[in-house]
């Protein structure tokens, strides 16, 4: 690929990659950026739709943005979500004072969708330039991690570390991940019902998804399922789950202002609305990446890219 590795924020991992826009937006003098946040164990240059995405965006006058963060790579073990959005929010004030950003898109991939869900929670108020939010594989870690018995064995002493305020030590290191390092306290966000991390699992009530996706409310917001993701145990796909979660995420985000007053005067604040409707898309016979089914992902990406109201 081709485009512009840039700093972004004083840490060594504070680095993006951009690739041009080949048009102008049509309503747009400035210039637009959809941000790409993978999940875990992931970097730049790790989503195989990444080119096609890249060149689709920038013929609608969109430059892809790749971002590396804190917790990229093998980094994931030792950050948290206020981490993760804490260093979006560093992007995100680069881009409009050194980018000449006008409007961006925050897209998150796997664990990426939490960080998204994060950055929103705690910085949708101070940033007006946000145009919507895209979430491609939103799944649940801690339903994912139960296919791995090896993980509960650790529990205890997790929760001993962290009662003992050694949270932030090092708990184990991972083996099927390339022997990252994981503190007591991500162990605890990924793999505990509640944890900071569990925002995707299927059991959640419609009651605590208000409380987790409330504030997206009123904010464009895209949300990509596939039909056929292996990080999602079987029974949950085959029992129709995941797709009734998926549901109860837009009705959670449609009624999100309903239950919490404060969302309203956030949407009011950044700019959003009520009559914006999220979306809902799955994506038929293909995995978490989307590899093999990458035309279809762009084409449900740019579409909505197309919808939203930027201007300048």
């Amino acid at each position: 690929m081709q485009g512009t590795l840039f700093k972004y924020g004083p840490g060594s991992a504070h680095v993006a990659f951009k690739s041009p826009a080949t048009a102008q937006h049509p309503r747009c003098l400035g210039q637009l950026h959809l941000v790409l946040v993978g999940g875990l164990t992931d970097g730049l240059l790790f989503a195989p739709y990444r080119e096609q995405l890249a060149a689709a965006a920038g013929g609608l006058g969109w430059s892809l943005v790749q971002a590396q963060l804190t917790s990229s790579y093998q980094g994931w073990g030792l950050s948290t979500l206020d981490q993760d959005a804490s260093e979006l929010r560093l992007l995100a004030q680069c881009l409009a004072e050194q980018h000449e950003c006008s409007a961006w898109v925050l897209m998150g991939h796997s664990t990426g969708c939490q960080d998204a869900v994060r950055y929103v929670q705690r910085y949708r108020s101070d940033n007006s330039k946000l145009a919507g939010v895209i979430l491609q594989a939103p799944v649940s870690d801690r339903e994912y991690l139960s296919m791995y018995p090896s993980w509960g064995q650790q529990l205890q002493q997790a929760q001993a570390m962290a009662a003992d305020g050694r949270a932030d030590d090092v708990l184990c290191r991972v083996r099927e991940w390339d022997s990252a390092a994981l503190t007591a306290r991500r162990f605890l966000s990924l793999y505990c019902a509640g944890g900071d991390d569990d925002m995707f699992s299927t059991d959640l009530t419609l009651q605590q998804l208000q409380g987790i996706f409330g504030p997206l409310h009123g904010l464009p917001c895209c949300i990509i399922q596939s039909a056929a993701d292996e990080a999602v145990p079987q029974e949950l796909r085959d029992n129709g789950s995941m797709q009734q979660l998926g549901q109860r995420m837009l009705q959670a985000i449609s009624l999100g202002a309903e239950s919490q007053p404060e969302t309203a005067a956030a949407a009011a604040a950044a700019g959003g609305g009520a009559a914006v409707v999220p979306q809902l898309h799955v994506v038929e016979g293909t995995g978490h990446a989307c590899a093999g089914h990458e035309a279809e992902l762009v084409n449900i990406v740019c579409e909505f890219l197309r919808q939203l109201p930027v201007e300048q």
